[in-house]
């Protein structure tokens, strides 16, 4: 029979530890003791062994409570994002709203935009799946292609999407993340545009002028979408509409010009 000891520790000493274990080099990974390690080794001795479990707990990743953590913790930023903007939006408030330990936040990310980074991506990514499946529902004619742009701009537009697609939110989060999530990031974004291009262009082949110009367009549509106050908010749907008209004419003209030429070889 094993008599576990209490073994008590202030709130002060566990952040300590928990500060020092995210900035070791050496992570537990997918790494747990076995049942036998736990049994034979761990439990008759547990203070010894109490800072190891404390740094697989801490540093360990691959385990189901720490699934459902990071997921109840991105559905929540999710939320506070929407209300209040990344900036705004305390730690302390995200781990209150979990009931976990702050530490335990600091275990998943190094840091408060590193998280947003990744809720936003994955906010992104799921708007980008909306509107690849309404391309993919009809024939890409010249209407439905201008009007499933204009459906996207409405959804980034509503609260539950606009702080995720807000250009003062984002160079925030960009301002405070390292250089190399900020060109990861920006590869993603490619990524993303690159897609819609490619559904625009019904695979046709553009020259790579063509599509960087292309792409810019998808961008300044982007842009201007994210400047209602400047521009003015009484006439956006029609200025965004004549925007999306001017560049799925510019597509449909390209298209137009390659088939030319194809003709002809």
């Amino acid at each position: 029979m094993i008599i576990l000891k209490e073994i008590k520790c202030t709130y002060e000493v566990y952040e300590k530890y928990c500060k020092a274990f995210q900035e070791m080099k050496d992570k537990a990974g997918s790494y747990t003791p076995t049942g036998n390690e736990i049994y034979q080794r761990i439990y008759p001795e547990l203070e010894k062994y109490i800072l190891f479990l404390l740094w697989i707990e801490m540093t360990g990743y691959d385990t189901e409570e720490n699934k459902k953590n990071k997921e109840r913790l991105k559905e929540e930023g999710r939320k506070l994002a929407t209300k209040n903007g990344f900036k705004n939006t305390s730690i302390d408030e995200l781990v209150k709203r979990c009931k976990i330990a702050k530490g335990q936040f600091y275990r998943y990310y190094e840091t408060k935009e590193l998280f947003f980074l990744e809720v936003r991506n994955e906010v992104v990514k799921e708007v980008h799946e909306k509107i690849a499946l309404d391309f993919q529902k009809q024939p890409l004619t010249k209407d439905v292609i201008v009007n499933n742009f204009c459906e996207l701009f409405k959804i980034i537009k509503k609260p539950e999407y606009r702080v995720f697609f807000d250009y003062e939110e984002i160079e925030y989060l960009f301002r405070k993340l390292p250089k190399s999530k900020v060109n990861e990031d920006f590869k993603n974004d490619s990524i993303v545009v690159d897609n819609i291009v490619f559904m625009v262009t019904k695979g046709v082949h553009f020259s790579q002028k063509d599509k960087g110009i292309l792409t810019g367009i998808i961008r300044s549509i982007f842009l201007i979408n994210n400047n209602i106050e400047i521009i003015g908010e009484e006439f956006m749907e029609d200025i965004m509409r004549h925007h999306i008209e001017g560049m799925v004419n510019f597509v449909h003209n390209k298209i137009n010009e390659y088939k030319r030429k194809d003709d002809f070889k």
